[in-house]
Formats: C-alpha cells, structure tokens, sequence
C-alpha cells in the first residue's frame, strides 16, 4: 500500500509537534530511515505528507509501542513493538 498522497496544510503550528518525522519514529524504534519507509509503504504505519515530507502521527506510536515510557527508561531493552516491527 503506497503512502497516502495527502497533504496537510499547517495554519497553526501546536499541530506540528502532533506529527514526528522518520528519523524520529526510527531512532524511537531503533531501526533505520529505510525500514520505517518500507513500514509506511506496506500499511504497518499510517503517514501523511505535510507539505513534501513524510510526517507519522504520534498517536502511531501509542498505537505501536503502549508502554513506551517504560521501555524508553532503558534503551538497551526492546519494546514489544521493537520485537513485533522487526518481524514483519
């Protein structure tokens, strides 16, 4: 499923920070720019374009990973989310 083509015209600017770039949504996972792509690409994370860049909702990661703040204290253990996206 190919990313969604629709773009979001931004009039206020608190929305921005609802949305996370790539970079972001792959540092948080630990996985690279390419494997988020490849994600969004095959429908695993819903994306929209914000003007020409791929911006990921950042209810997704509510959505991925519900117990972040707990995995995100210690970084060296995989999230269930982590474990379930590199399975894909």
């Amino acid at each position: 499923m190919p990313i969604r083509k629709k773009t979001v015209y931004i009039a206020n600017m608190n929305i921005v920070s609802e949305y996370l770039t790539v970079k972001e949504v792959a540092t948080h996972f630990r996985l690279s720019n390419k494997q988020v792509y490849r994600l969004i690409h095959d429908g695993h994370i819903n994306a929209v374009r914000i003007g020409g860049a791929v911006r990921i909702p950042r209810r997704e990661l509510d959505r991925l990973d519900p117990n972040r703040s707990s995995s995100e204290s210690d970084p060296t253990v995989d999230s269930p989310a982590q474990q379930e996206l590199i399975g894909l």
